[in-house]
């Protein structure tokens, strides 16, 4: 999750970089946004249709080779625009497999206590996201290259591909109980006709549609319309995802057992105000403020959206929690078509 993060966390101020090697417009700025998440989608709608416990092992170790290709390929051809959104297709694909088969894998392992897990997951996550920006950074004041990002993220998975194709690591997942649900739902058909699904997609929507244009769209802004260098800009990223860790650690220390559908009904609202604040005001150590801020109260929404889905059917938790972020994968590309 720690590596994911870096990956989600570093698009942004990539896209910065991207964009002047490109010479890209405003207009197709998002373009390596929208691939990416389109392959996310993907990848998620892949899970919920494959996804059983005891395939973990090569779902898992399959994709993290994907991303391991991937990523050393993108050295290669990065002067070509084209196939390099080919390529973060794909990355995006296999990084979807990854994310949603891992919280699958945990939401079916901790039971009732999967909110509180999935937080704790995601504050690695939200680690990896923090030091994606200063990843960038580093790269950019040595190399001048951004493409190296993604060449050095590679060699990560080098090891990360080994470690899931052991089999050691899945045996705690042979003997896993389905906690009943409060309803009874006994296949898909049950699930897709029933209004809390609904409901649970719809919220996810919106939740990833509003997180990967803040943090996509928002450097964008801050570069080109409050004229904040490259390099500044990937501290107001680092100080989102840092906020995220610490709203999640929150969370999951002393908050875990409060209903979910009132915290994430409290972290919408504290979000929009947020959000709209960030981009109401000029100054640059207000705007970090706010987005610290959004950050903070945002951190809950997708581990906990998650949980909640998992609480709901659990008898389906794979097919529910690659259906949540398929729907989460839609509002990331609906927010930056």
């Amino acid at each position: 999750m720690f590596i994911l993060g870096i990956l989600t966390g570093a698009i942004g101020p990539l896209l910065v970089s991207i964009s002047h090697y490109f010479h890209l417009d405003i207009s197709r700025a998002g373009w390596p946004i929208v691939f990416d998440a389109a392959g996310y989608l993907a990848g998620t709608l892949i899970i919920s249709l494959i996804w059983k416990t005891y395939r973990a092992r090569f779902i898992l170790f399959f994709s993290a080779l994907i991303s391991l290709f991937i990523l050393l390929g993108i050295t290669s051809i990065h002067n070509n625009f084209r196939l390099f959104l080919i390529f973060i297709f794909y990355l995006g694909l296999s990084t979807g497999l990854l994310n949603v088969g891992i919280d699958s894998l945990f939401s079916e392992i901790f039971g009732t206590n999967r909110a509180r897990f999935l937080n704790i997951s995601h504050i690695f996550f939200g680690l990896g996201a923090f030091s994606g920006p200063l990843l960038v950074v580093a790269t950019l004041t040595i190399t001048g290259k951004w493409y190296l990002f993604y060449f050095f993220i590679g060699l990560v998975f080098i090891p990360l591909s080994w470690f899931f194709s052991k089999k050691t690591i899945y045996v705690f997942s042979e003997d896993l109980q389905v906690e009943e649900s409060t309803k009874s739902y006994k296949g898909v058909k049950d699930i897709l006709h029933s209004f809390p699904f609904w409901m649970i997609l719809l919220v996810m929507f919106f939740t990833l549609g509003v997180e990967f244009s803040f943090i996509s769209w928002g450097p964008l802004y801050l570069n080109k319309i409050q004229n904040i260098s490259a390099n500044e800009v990937s501290y107001f990223v680092s100080a989102f995802w840092f906020a995220l860790i610490v709203g999640r650690w929150i969370f999951a220390r002393f908050f875990y057992k409060a209903d979910l559908t009132h915290s994430l009904i409290a972290a919408c609202i504290g979000t929009a105000v947020f959000i709209t604040l960030t981009f109401g005001c000029s100054k640059e150590i207000i705007i970090m403020m706010f987005t610290t801020c959004t950050g903070l109260v945002f951190s809950i929404m997708y581990p906990n959206i998650l949980a909640l889905g998992a609480r709901f059917y659990p008898g389906k938790v794979g097919f529910v929690t690659g259906a949540v972020s398929t729907s989460g994968g839609l509002g990331c590309i609906f927010f930056h078509g």
